[in-house]
């Protein structure tokens, strides 16, 4: 595929001019959004002027809350409240403020499609895949039955979802956050509009799928417009021509990626990019480092190192351990029943205050692993222990009392979260549960520590989660898994939907934890960034089966598993002129169906040293040297240094 040039001319384009030769696909001349509250109108954007051209990107960054999302969902007459807009917005020359919602409906989905960045919240829950992605064909273009579902099909494979033909007769609970995303990337391509609006599109994608994702949005601007809005500057790097920085509602910058990104102007731009002297420990994922050494590691934990255990000094009883867990599902094809192995032969064990990270492509389990650690999933094979006790074998008072010892922060901030609660309410409902001796003054006391631990302030207690941005309602749910000080925490990608700044804060907030109470941490994410910051080991997972597990800086500095190597070399970086390339070399195809893996190694189909022994048979789990286990046929000897063949 071929990948995006930055731009001959490195300079700012005023939002009111065109690019030569270029047509306007949207043009917004200071537009303004308030809100209606208890003390009048609350400006939610002031003043926002650019313009996207045909064939162009343009990247709108920032950090949570800063207007991004809410001046889009104005100008497509789509904010959940009643508002007061003012301004133009126009489409192809066509002014939409002010339009009827009947109007406005013709233009949604045909002319300009949206992807959001909660896929969940986006999708029907009770409609399959296929109906939904039919449904836009069928209204819009006028397609028969039979013609909508058949280039239904197409959408799903253009956007690389394995077993396509299945996914659409599936619904939206079936499949995982990054698969529910190409879906909705699928329904917004599907009439060819002349806008393409991306919300977060990759936030809920690992490394892989998102250079695969950016590549293929690559090729579709080429005929429209694309509106990005990220707080990835890696994904800006990728596919944006021109970028705009907003911070509290209003445009502070704005210049062509290249001038952006290699020399921002405003502190707060070189702020976002982690190239502030006093944010240097924040620095975001993507931020330029080089592989091996992607962010320096500055999030200490007191609790000694696993390899510092021995038969004279043992470690104590692990918080958290699995031994030979399995998990499967019944799948229906046709009048057959499968089993689909989600989980196969999953050992791990987890320390007081060690925190071990989980990372692979989407779909290969991570999630699935989170419940059943939690056993919020019984294994169909194994065993889960909880501080050296089953959980299998506790009766219910006594299971419940232990399980306020285990929290979780989801993939999935608002479906997560009650929507007709307050913020107040979510946060206190576990400390009314498993500390009634609280009285309300005493609740609110820690909700409102709690909220400010984790960056949020306390005018935000009586919002609901629909009046919460997606990185609000993310912090939500960490302060609400945490405010009752578990032992062990499991984060479900807690960061998927936070901005750089955020995102280290809630690292730092993270590891202080572990310092200051010992929370062992079980952290699943795509973020491999941050994954090396946080962890001390890392557990590298591939179709529900251990591929790797290593100390995190080892794994980083010297992959062993092929696959690893080929998770490190798709992390995007911050740079307009070798991200193109980087994403055009990603070699990782898609996974083939779990439900028809390949005979011997499941990588085999993907690897590019795949010999006929991995055909032949399953490579075994196998210590590759120190505190280092792999499973691959073509490792040369067991000594720190190794390197693949």
């Amino acid at each position: 595929m071929s990948s995006i040039r930055p731009p001959v001319e490195p300079v700012a384009l005023p939002a009111s001019r065109a690019a030569a030769g270029a047509a306007t696909v949207l043009a917004v001349e200071d537009l303004s959004v308030a809100f209606r509250g208890a003390e009048g109108l609350a400006p939610a954007v002031e003043g926002l002027s650019f313009t996207v051209q045909r064939g162009e990107c343009l990247g709108i960054v920032g950090e949570s809350g800063a207007g991004k999302t809410q001046a889009f969902l104005a100008a497509l007459g789509l904010l959940a409240s009643p508002a007061h807009v003012t301004g133009r917005v126009r489409l192809d020359g066509q002014e939409l403020l002010g339009l009827p919602e009947r109007a406005l409906d013709r233009i949604r989905g045909a002319r300009v499609g949206l992807v959001f960045q909660d896929p969940m919240a986006s999708l029907t829950p009770h409609l399959r895949i296929g109906d939904q992605l039919a449904e836009p064909l069928r209204r819009h273009l006028g397609m028969g039955a039979r013609e909508a579902r058949g280039r239904a099909l197409q959408l799903l494979e253009r956007v690389r979802l394995a077993d396509a033909a299945r996914r659409m007769r599936q619904y939206p609970h079936e499949l995982s956050g990054g698969m529910r995303q190409r879906v909705m990337i699928a329904i917004a391509l599907a009439c060819d509009p002349q806008l393409l609006i991306l919300d977060e599109p990759t936030s809920a994608l690992d490394v892989t799928l998102q250079a695969q994702i950016l590549n293929l949005l690559a090729e579709f601007k080429r005929e429209r417009g694309v509106a990005l809005i990220t707080h990835d500057f890696g994904v800006v790097a990728g596919l944006a021509d021109q970028v705009a920085v907003m911070r509290a509602g209003r445009l502070i910058e704005q210049g062509s990626t290249a001038e952006v990104l290699k020399a921002p102007r405003e502190p707060y731009t070189r702020q976002l990019l982690g190239r502030d002297d006093s944010r240097q420990a924040a620095s975001p994922p993507g931020s330029g480092a080089g592989l091996g050494a992607l962010l320096p590691v500055t999030l200490p934990a007191s609790r000694p190192r696993v390899s510092e255990c021995s038969p004279a000094h043992p470690c104590p009883t692990p918080r958290l351990a699995l031994s030979g867990v399995g998990v499967s599902f019944p799948v229906a094809r046709g009048w057959r029943r499968q089993a689909l192995r989600a989980l196969d032969g999953i050992d791990l064990t987890l320390g007081a205050g060690e925190a071990l990270g989980v990372v692979g492509e989407s779909g290969c389990g991570k999630s699935t692993l989170t419940r059943a650690a939690l056993y919020l999933i019984r294994p169909a094979a194994g065993e889960v222990l909880w501080m050296g006790r089953s959980p299998a074998d506790l009766p219910g008072g006594e299971l419940r009392r232990l399980r306020r010892e285990l929290q979780i922060v989801f993939q999935d901030p608002l479906a997560s979260l009650d929507p007709h609660l307050t913020v107040q309410r979510l946060v206190a409902e576990p400390l009314e549960i498993h500390r009634p001796q609280l009285d309300a003054s005493g609740r609110l006391e820690e909700v409102c520590g709690m909220l400010e631990r984790v960056g949020l302030d306390r005018s935000l207690l009586t919002r609901r989660p629909h009046e919460l941005s997606g990185g609000q309602c993310q912090r939500v749910g960490i302060a609400r898994a945490m405010i009752l000080k578990p032992r062990v925490l499991v984060c479900d990608e807690p960061l998927s939907a936070l901005d750089a700044p955020t995102r280290a804060q809630v690292l730092a907030l993270l590891a202080e934890l572990r310092r200051e109470q010992g929370t062992s941490l079980l952290f699943v994410s795509h973020d491999l960034s941050s994954v090396q910051r946080l962890c001390d080991r890392v557990l590298v997972l591939y179709l529900g089966r251990m591929a790797e597990l290593a100390p995190a800086q080892a794994l980083f500095a010297a992959p062993h598993h092929p696959y690893t190597r080929e998770l490190l070399a798709a992390i995007a970086v911050a740079d307009p002129d070798i991200q193109p390339a980087r994403l055009a070399q990603v070699r990782l195809g898609e996974p083939p169906s779990p439900l028809e893996l390949p005979q011997g190694c499941a990588f085999r189909t993907r690897c590019p040293q795949a010999s006929s022994l991995c055909a032949e048979r399953a490579p075994a789990w196998e210590q590759t040297a120190e505190d280092r286990w792999a499973a691959c046929h073509h490792l040369r000897g067991r000594a720190d240094d190794m390197l693949l063949k």
